[in-house]
């Protein structure tokens, strides 16, 4: 993926349906881009959040990004894996502490308003543990 310093050819569609689009530290996939328009660090575990996002695009990134900004439910089933891949990044080599934070904050974007409130932190937190593969995630705990 390339990683871009600017905004997303959509970008004013996107802001128009998630005006917390303009929040810096926002970044998006638009293809094989990631568009980072305030410069964020972009750590692996977004790398590999965002990395889920290009593959499902594939050659249509406009086509998703129009299904994604009007479908709430095409949204969630894509952020939901895009999270837990993000978590099984980010949680190696934590302590069960550190997982759990981790967790708490990965899952606390998914159902924030940036992504239009589609699920409780509660919720998330257990559809992302669900989806991380035992290899990513040795001990599992309770949420």
């Amino acid at each position: 993926m390339i990683v871009v310093p600017e905004r997303p050819p959509n970008f004013e569609a996107i802001l128009a349906a998630f005006p917390g689009a303009a929040n810096p530290g926002v970044i998006f996939c638009y293809g094989r881009f990631v568009y980072n328009p305030s410069g964020a660090v972009i750590s692996p575990a977004l790398h590999a959040h965002e990395s889920v996002h290009s593959r499902s695009q594939g050659d249509d990134p406009k086509g998703w990004w129009w299904r994604y900004i009007d479908d709430a439910k095409f949204r969630f089933d894509e952020e939901l894996p895009a999270h837990a891949a993000e978590y099984a990044v980010a949680s190696r080599g934590l302590s069960r502490p550190g997982r759990r934070q981790e967790l708490r904050q990965i899952a606390g974007r998914l159902a924030s308003a940036l992504y239009g409130r589609m699920v409780r932190v509660d919720v998330a937190k257990r559809l992302i543990l669900d989806l991380v593969p035992a290899g990513d995630y040795p001990l599992r705990e309770s949420t």
